[in-house]
């Protein structure tokens, strides 16, 4: 079960950092001021920094899923 939770929260993670991600590359722009590039960004950065957290939640789970042996030591 934590292994799934993993999977998932590493398959969300990654979708939403990618559509985050993009939709803060296209509200950033890039001028030029005296031979200098100034960028200037509009985008929101928040949810694309919550979706990596979860990224990186999601394979936190996902290495430390240790199964469970289903073979029983006799003593």
């Amino acid at each position: 079960m934590k292994r799934l939770i993993g999977i998932v929260f590493f398959v969300a993670g990654l979708v939403g950092s990618l559509i985050f991600g993009l939709d803060a590359y296209q509200k950033t722009e890039s001028v030029k001021l005296f031979g200098n590039t100034i960028t200037l960004s509009q985008a929101d950065w928040t949810p694309f920094i919550i979706c990596m957290v979860i990224t990186i939640a999601g394979v936190i789970l996902i290495v430390s899923y240790q199964p469970k042996s289903r073979i029983k030591k006799r003593k």
